[in-house]
């Protein structure tokens, strides 16, 4: 689509826009009203921080593409699928398999967040916490919407059986905390990361110093899985809800440190060690997880305290290796056109293989949960709702990035400063 810009002298916001078609002419509307929404940022405006040295492989804009992060993301939903659509689902093995590719996602959900928000604080002075807010809304909201609509129609025509308080807990990202239907189960993931989105950005404007992020979120990580054991212990194992965010939050932290030490003089110049994060520390990292997850390591109670850190640190370590190389091996495999395709895909495909995943349910596997049709119905609703739910927003998201100007032309942004 066509986009034409045209500075007038007596518009109020100083731009006229000309578009076609009506569903362009919505998400003007909503431009106008969300992008003159006063910025409630994470400091003053003040002079901008020093961008980090040329030589940093992480684009100092917070927006400029990552290479070798879609395929890491597609790695990570293809595991996911493979505990799901598998014959051989009630395999312990696999299970662990499909959380860790979810745990995948946190890591490098938790970096990406913290990268963009420090990217912008770094650049501009100041972090728009509402903007940062909108953009993940837009990024989520309507997706997850689409999806529960749909649910609700196929429960009210009898194809589910899901009860009212799964889908108001899942359109309310409390879906960690309450809710049992299989098709909203996995929405707990998503809801841990909605909460994460509020929360981690008023923490980093109650915590100004870098040092003090760097040491705090360090302490939460390490006293994550004291916390998990003691509930474990303290109400027992059948009595504890594990997709609780505060039980399950470890890995999104794990991410938001190695960002924060990415953002630190001392912290890159630590990260570019030689061979630190070289190719033969990824296998390692890589060896560790594969024989983490194949064994019976995690059966054992006092394992369970250290083994899934481990886990997600190697996690991170590879995320940086990935980062710091990219031109290496293992990015240039990784940006491979089918893997970047599926991880561009990966948040769609994620939300919408549930319904089609075979399981032992209250009733038994209809046919469209069958191989391959549960399979080809899975990514076909992702491809549709991709490109006719996501794409359409990402211009309204594009004007909420970190630094578009207030007003067109002008290179200012209008910031209420929260104390």
């Amino acid at each position: 689509m066509r986009r034409d810009w045209k500075r007038t002298a007596d518009s109020g916001f100083g731009t006229e826009r000309r578009f076609g078609g009506w569903k362009s002419g919505i998400l003007v509307t909503l431009e106008d009203h969300l992008v003159r929404w006063p910025n409630f940022s994470l400091r003053p405006l003040n002079k901008p921080r020093a961008h980090p040295s040329s030589d940093s492989p992480i684009p100092s804009d917070g927006v400029s593409r990552i290479r070798g992060l879609d395929g890491l993301r597609a790695l990570a939903v293809a595991l996911v699928l493979l505990c799901h659509f598998s014959p051989l689902f009630q395999d312990p093995h696999l299970i662990r398999l499909g959380q860790f590719g979810v745990e995948i996602f946190f890591v490098l959900s938790g970096f990406l967040i913290t990268h963009l928000l420090l990217a912008e604080e770094r650049l501009h002075g100041a972090v728009s916490v509402h903007r940062f807010w909108l953009r993940r809304a837009l990024r989520i909201l309507p997706a997850v919407t689409c999806y529960l609509i749909v649910l609700a129609v196929l429960s009210a025509m009898g194809v589910f059986q899901i009860p009212v308080v799964d889908l108001a807990s899942s359109a309310l990202f409390v879906r960690s905390f309450v809710g049992e239907s299989y098709e909203t189960g996995h929405l707990w993931t998503l809801a841990i990361e909605e909460q994460f989105y509020f929360v981690w950005p008023l923490l980093l404007l109650w915590v100004r110093a870098p040092r003090w992020r760097i040491g705090l979120t360090v302490a939460f990580v390490l006293s994550s899985p004291l916390w998990l054991h003691w509930n474990l212990i303290r109400f027992g194992a059948d009595q504890v809800n594990t997709w609780r965010t505060d039980l399950r939050v470890q890995p999104l932290l794990i991410g938001a440190v190695l960002a924060l030490v990415s953002d630190s003089e001392k912290g890159r110049r630590w990260l570019r060690y030689p061979g630190l994060f070289g190719p033969v520390s990824m296998v390692s990292a890589g060896t560790f997880l594969v024989v983490s997850l194949s064994t019976n390591w995690l059966d054992r109670p006092w394992v369970r305290v250290g083994v899934p850190t481990a886990g997600y640190v190697c996690c991170a370590w590879i995320l940086q290796g990935i980062v710091s190389s990219p031109k290496g091996v293992v990015v240039r495999l990784l940006e491979s056109a089918p893997l970047v395709a599926i991880g561009r895909l990966s948040f769609s495909l994620y939300l919408w293989q549930q319904p089609f995943a075979p399981y032992a349910g209250q009733w038994a596997p209809r046919w469209f949960r069958e191989f391959p049709a549960n399979l080809l119905f899975a990514f076909s609703l992702a491809v549709a709702s991709h490109w006719l739910v996501e794409r359409p927003l990402l211009s309204l998201r594009s004007r909420l990035r970190p630094g578009f100007p207030g007003r067109p032309g002008t290179g200012t942004a209008t910031t209420l400063t929260v104390p």
